[in-house]
């Protein structure tokens, strides 16, 4: 988006992918989403993308009116928010460049708004830089529950995601974002290099030093 048809060729400057009902955050859900996985695929694939996903609730029998003129309606306002992403990376796109650059895409999050925020008050969420590791990050899990003998999904914290490797540490994590303030909007920069930083892959390079260097007998 936008698809360019030559006369025997197609190409594609940037795949967009949901925005899903319900919320992709950290790396937990990075592999285990759909929408990501599209995301993703296409980015390592050298096409531009980004992966949208909002804190509306389900609407698996597609309930919504999808009255574009209710301006509190969260399918209106979320699409409104993906046009003016996508068109804000066009619009400072240079010449014959990239929208995003090679190996690199996006993992936006937005938080509950119009009729399901609260008071109907969040209408415009507005957009923070974000990671997908960090305080409050999470990975899938399942939760006993005693008294029905049965499993249920939730998410836990872990301490691994909440240390920072690469990046800017200084940002906060998606889950913070969504989490514990109002109305604000992660963006997420992710990359397609799936190799350990040059610290961690010394550290961890001097703990296997006998198996790369054997004592000569």
């Amino acid at each position: 988006m936008p698809i360019h048809f030559g006369v025997n060729s197609t190409s594609v400057d940037m795949v967009v992918a949901g925005p899903n009902e319900g919320t992709n955050m950290s790396p937990g859900l990075f592999t285990l989403s759909g929408t990501m996985g599209a995301t993703y695929t296409s980015v390592y694939r050298g096409i531009a993308a980004i992966s949208f996903s909002g804190s509306n609730t389900n609407n698996s029998f597609f309930k919504d009116n999808l009255d574009l003129k209710d301006n509190l309606a969260p399918s209106t306002i979320y699409a409104d928010k993906v046009v003016e992403i996508v068109d804000t990376l066009f619009q400072n796109q240079g010449k014959n460049q990239r929208v995003l650059p090679l190996g690199v895409g996006l993992n936006v999050n937005f938080p509950k708004v119009g009729y399901e925020s609260v008071d109907d008050k969040c209408v415009d969420p507005i957009f923070k830089q974000a990671r997908l590791t960090g305080m409050y990050a999470t990975v899938p899990d399942m939760k006993y529950n005693a008294t029905s003998n049965s499993f249920s999904w939730t998410t836990t914290p872990v301490d691994t995601l909440s240390t920072c490797s690469n990046g800017d540490c200084t940002l906060p994590s998606e889950n913070l974002i969504l989490g514990h303030t109002y109305c604000q909007t992660s963006v997420s920069v992710f990359g397609i290099d799936y190799d350990a930083n040059e610290i961690l892959t010394t550290q961890t390079e001097k703990l296997l030093t006998p198996l790369f260097n054997p004592v000569s007998v």
